[in-house]
């Protein structure tokens, strides 16, 4: 519930206004303050077990600053805003899901996740941004289930 420092309870629709809204929303918020989120509640449930991180689109970034930062294994998928935080050090793992069709995420852009963090898998899928969003378009159900197939091998190895 990343908005709920901002407007607690808050759920957006997946059309233009909520895009917009959710746009805005995370500007406000920030990164650092989304990782602090990330950070409180990964205390929380140290106590039940060993704790990762998934995040989705901006949350995809939040995942890899959670890896960075906060040392908690993560996964990310199609993190459009990764780029300026890929020349940090990782403290934890990472594995990283994009579509090769994402508007959002030229070619070049994940060829940089390979480049300077050349420990972590990057994974490309003949699909467009949000594919992992069941079941909305433009979810593809081949690439979401190979994705988390990956995304839970990496968790099995990195959290046992």
């Amino acid at each position: 519930a990343f908005f709920d420092p901002l407007e607690p309870g808050l759920e957006l629709d997946y059309d233009a206004d909520g895009v917009a809204r959710g746009c805005a929303l995370v500007d406000a918020l920030g990164v650092d303050r989304a990782t602090d989120i990330v950070e409180a509640a990964a205390r929380v449930l140290a106590s039940h077990g060993k704790v990762g991180s998934v995040g989705y689109c901006w949350g995809g970034t939040i995942a890899l600053l959670a890896a960075q930062r906060l040392g908690l294994p993560s996964a990310s998928y199609y993190g459009a805003r990764d780029l300026p935080f890929l020349d940090a050090a990782f403290k934890a793992p990472a594995i990283f899901h994009f579509g090769e069709l994402d508007p959002s995420i030229p070619p070049a852009a994940v060829a940089a996740h390979r480049e300077k963090q050349p420990a972590m898998p990057v994974y490309v899928y003949p699909a467009d941004h949000a594919f992992n969003r069941d079941p909305d378009p433009p979810y593809q159900p081949a690439a979401a289930a190979l994705a988390w197939e990956r995304t839970l091998a990496f968790f099995t190895e990195h959290l046992r």
